[in-house]
């Protein structure tokens, strides 16, 4: 049987999300392979990386909470909002910021907002990434998306450098995060480094480097399928039920899920084979991802 599960990966600077899932791939000779959610080239920390089966589960990982470690510049903005961009603005009123100021700042970008992602990002305006749009010098429009900010604690701040840590929903882009304070600040400002510490219930503490992942070791690094299902409601099943999600077929339950997005299902020995959907109409759990 074909190893599936997640691969906790502690992504090093230097190399795209996608990148980091060849190397994978080269190293475990498997093919299916893909990560959960894009990390700048730049950053560093937690990129989940789901194999075989559960690629099926990828979207559920992709909406997760986050938690990052982020360094920014005051006094500069960049076309990218990052230290790989071109500077088109600078600024002498970052030296008279100080540290209350920022955290004045960094409490309007708190709670549900409306961001503007970058230009130079993978949203896509009809069917083409944006940042390829931007690279040619195409004029387009983003529009502002809601996030929620659940909190952000002021670190370290030793000018122009500023240290925070940011706890955000998914979607969040900490490079706009970045070019916004240093709007508010009205002094610039730009994403210097970033480091991703959680996504999820994954986290760096338990994170894996991928120098450390070798042909023969790579299945002790693989972490269930039911990690991701710890938040979800759940309900176990016998042999003949198990057998009906296998085919796809829907089941009557009597447990009310209505207030459910997401159901996971196991089998008698705790292994998560389908995430399910809940019709509150006829009382059925829908298979939506199959995983046996």
């Amino acid at each position: 049987m074909s190893p599936s599960g997640f691969i906790n990966l502690n992504k090093p600077s230097g190399i795209t999300s996608h990148g980091a899932a060849q190397k994978l791939k080269k190293i475990t000779g498997i093919r299916r392979i893909g990560h959960t959610g894009t990390l700048d080239p730049f950053a560093t920390g937690v990129l989940v990386i789901a194999i075989g089966k559960t690629t099926k589960l990828i979207e559920f990982v992709m909406k997760t909470d986050k938690e990052y470690l982020a360094d920014i510049v005051l006094g500069r903005e960049t076309d990218t909002f990052d230290r790989m961009g071109k500077v088109t603005k600078e600024s002498k009123d970052a030296s008279i910021v100080n540290a209350k100021d920022i955290k004045t700042a960094l409490k309007k970008f708190t709670g549900d907002i409306k961001q503007m992602p970058p230009k130079f990002s993978a949203l896509k305006i009809k069917g083409t990434p944006a940042y390829k749009l931007a690279r040619e010098g195409k004029n387009f429009e983003l529009k502002p998306r809601p996030v929620k900010i659940y909190e952000v604690k002021l670190i370290e701040f030793r000018p122009p450098f500023v240290r925070v840590n940011i706890k955000c929903s998914s979607g969040t882009y900490i490079r706009s995060f970045a070019n916004d304070i240093g709007k508010a600040l009205k002094c610039g400002a730009y994403l210097e480094n970033l480091q991703r510490l959680t996504v999820g219930d994954f986290n760096i503490k338990d994170s894996v480097k991928l120098d450390d992942i070798t042909e023969k070791n790579f299945e002790e690094k693989i972490l269930p399928a039911s990690t991701v299902a710890k938040d979800m409601a759940s309900i176990n099943l016998d042999e003949d039920q198990v057998k009906r999600v296998k085919l796809g077929q829907r089941m009557k339950t009597e447990e009310d899920f209505s207030k459910e997005k997401n159901i996971a299902l196991f089998d008698k020995e705790k292994n998560l084979i389908a995430v399910g959907s809940f019709d509150a109409n006829k009382k059925e759990i829908k298979p939506e991802k199959v995983l046996i």
